[in-house]
């Protein structure tokens, strides 16, 4: 019986499979000029001030302003690859699927040449779910199997712009100059391929559902997670050592007045890491509770369940998005953007497993910037949720285990002493309803 069940599933999934739009076509992607296919997903509204030299005007050395974070996806296929160019921001890249892995070919600052493996580790092992490219160096990409492809994103902090992008081709004799043990694979990539294996798009790009063969106690060891206070598992992966000076009212120090010129450097703004990025956890029944940042949040469906993210949005309007791959999840998206000061609660669609995911924030996440909700509060601000507000907070919060990871007790403490003096501006200021006063203060006297 078991093996009747089997030869429906995978006749009606090779059937299924002959009818389903690319994702070229489902994702809306044009030819880039470094190779490959891409499509802009995300561009920040909130503006930033790198503080970095690389970012002032060359002809009157005057600092820039940027959007805080962008993102694309980006699909490489069979001979097709991604020409040596380099950007000024670093970029995270993203593997979301596809049936190869991508290799990254990245020549570092002091001239070695360096391979990472951007895939399942379900199909190759020592394979990631993000590869961070840094800022200023010279890169290339391929897809590993030249019968298949692979689809990521790329997310870059401070956000991309066209004129921060250098392709290496008029650069090529200078580069093999410089480098002259790497001019065979200078030479591989140095012109951008146009080569298309079909310009009808009549191919199709999607691979079948693997069985997952990492558990998520796998991917706890593997990723070395640890628990997170908002619910599941989590770690940071990266944090840019870009600073940047926020422009938006929100960061700005409580003390600080407000600058009347929004395009003019504001030092009065609070400094932040340009981005950061962790991998996110959550396993069968449970959640991510209600919190907010003051940072827009981007999340990046890996492996596992989808994800049902819930957000309550400053008007009070709640929506529904599902984190997943839209191949196999109808309504689903590799990405999925949280605005800044949204609620968000989130829950795999599917009880019995687990969802993997990436997060990455721009500015970067501090730790004052991350608030959990409390139950009375929301509730007392957005009643007509209450049922999907009971069922995402928590009595008792999750705290994770360690925050950051390996804090000792003084640590705790330090964070204590911090958060009760940001609590304590706001009693100051009056910036905050009565309920929230008295709970608040409730907490402080424990």
């Amino acid at each position: 019986m078991t093996s009747i069940l089997i030869l429906v599933h995978l006749a009606l999934n090779k059937g299924g499979m002959r009818h389903m739009l690319n994702y070229v076509e489902m994702l809306k992607l044009e030819s880039h000029e470094e190779g490959g296919y891409f499509g802009l997903y995300y561009q920040s509204p909130n503006k930033v001030m790198p503080l970095s030299s690389r970012y002032k005007n060359d002809a009157t050395e005057q600092r820039i302003e940027r959007h805080a974070g962008s993102s694309i996806y980006f699909l490489l296929e069979k001979q097709g690859f991604s020409a040596w160019h380099r950007l000024k921001s670093d970029e995270i890249w993203h593997y979301y699927a596809g049936s190869s892995p991508i290799d990254i070919y990245i020549i570092d600052d002091n001239g070695r040449l360096k391979i990472y493996t951007l895939g399942h580790p379900n199909i190759i092992e020592n394979a990631l779910f993000q590869v961070v490219v840094k800022a200023g160096v010279w890169f290339a990409a391929k897809v590993r199997d030249e019968l298949s492809f692979g689809l990521v994103g790329c997310t870059v902090s401070p956000g991309f712009e066209y004129h921060d992008f250098e392709l290496a081709e008029k650069y090529r004799d200078q580069l093999v100059k410089q480098y002259p043990e790497l001019t065979s694979i200078i030479d591989r990539f140095i012109k951008p391929n146009v080569i298309q294996s079909n310009n009808n798009h009549t191919y199709d790009h999607h691979v079948a559902p693997h069985k997952n063969q990492l558990s998520a106690k796998d991917y706890v060891r593997k990723l070395k997670l640890e628990r997170y206070q908002e619910g599941g598992y989590f770690c940071l992966n990266y944090k840019a050592k870009d600073s940047v000076f926020s422009l938006d009212p929100h960061y700005k120090n409580n003390a600080a007045t407000a600058s009347s010129q929004k395009t003019k450097w504001d030092v009065s703004t609070q400094e932040r890491s340009a981005g950061t990025s962790i991998y996110f956890l959550l396993d069968k029944q449970d959640f991510s509770a209600w919190h907010r940042l003051k940072s827009d949040e981007i999340w990046h469906y890996y492996d596992g369940s989808p994800i049902d993210i819930h957000i309550i949005d400053q008007y009070g309007n709640l929506n529904t998005h599902i984190l997943g791959n839209p191949s196999m999840t109808k309504g689903a998206s590799f990405q999925v953007v949280i605005q800044a000061n949204d609620w968000v609660a989130a829950e795999v669609k599917d009880k019995l497993s687990f969802g993997l995911i990436g997060r990455t924030t721009s500015p970067g996440l501090k730790y004052g910037d991350f608030e959990l909700a409390d139950r009375k509060i929301l509730l007392f601000q957005f009643p007509q949720h209450e049922n999907i507000i009971n069922r995402f907070t928590r009595i008792t919060p999750t705290h994770s285990k360690s925050w950051p990871s390996k804090t000792t007790m003084i640590g705790y403490a330090t964070v204590a002493l911090v958060a009760s003096l940001g609590l304590y501006s706001l009693f100051k200021e009056n910036v905050i309803s009565d309920i929230y006063v008295d709970d608040l203060k409730s907490r402080l006297q424990m």
